[in-house]
């Protein structure tokens, strides 16, 4: 029954975990430019660029890590 169940949920629980990582990679970056001494500003532009973010979802990051 559980191996039933998670072949039923795997491509839901992959999902998850790949989202999981990429906030992951996304938070670490943050904290990558904070030590190299970006402003806010500065940071949200470049999640902006690199990862392909909205503005509001950038800025939801660089509080989240404030």
């Amino acid at each position: 029954m559980c191996q039933a169940l998670e072949e039923i949920m795997k491509d839901s629980l992959d999902a998850k975990e790949a989202k999981g990582r990429e906030e992951g990679k996304i938070i670490g970056t943050v904290e990558t430019y904070r030590d190299m001494g970006l402003d806010n500003n500065s940071i949200i532009k470049r999640l902006v660029e690199k990862y392909g973010l909205s503005r509001s979802k950038a800025e939801a990051y660089v509080l989240e890590t404030a």
